[in-house]
C-alpha cells in the first residue's frame, strides 16, 4: 500500500503553487525557502513525478504535464 504524502509537504506545495514562489510559500509557512525546496523535491519523489520544472538561475515554472496537481 501506498504512503500518502506529508501534510507539511502538500501545504508547501499549495503555497508554493498559489504563490508561483518558493521564498513566499516559505515566508507565509514561517520556513526558510530552502526547507520548502526540501519538501518539494520529497514530495516529487514519493509521487513519481515532478511537480516543477526547475530553470538553472532563473527559478521554476509549472510543468506542462500535471496540470491536474495544480490548484487554481
Amino acid at each position: 500500500m501506498r504512503q500518502l504524502p506529508s501534510f507539511s509537504a502538500l501545504r508547501a506545495f499549495e503555497a508554493a503553487a498559489r504563490l508561483e514562489s518558493f521564498a513566499l510559500a516559505a515566508a507565509e509557512l514561517h520556513l526558510s525557502a530552502s526547507a520548502v525546496s526540501h519538501q518539494m523535491r520529497a514530495l516529487e519523489a514519493q509521487l513519481g513525478q515532478g511537480l516543477f520544472t526547475r530553470r538553472s538561475g532563473q527559478g521554476w515554472s509549472r510543468p506542462r504535464r500535471g496540470g491536474s496537481c495544480w490548484p487554481g
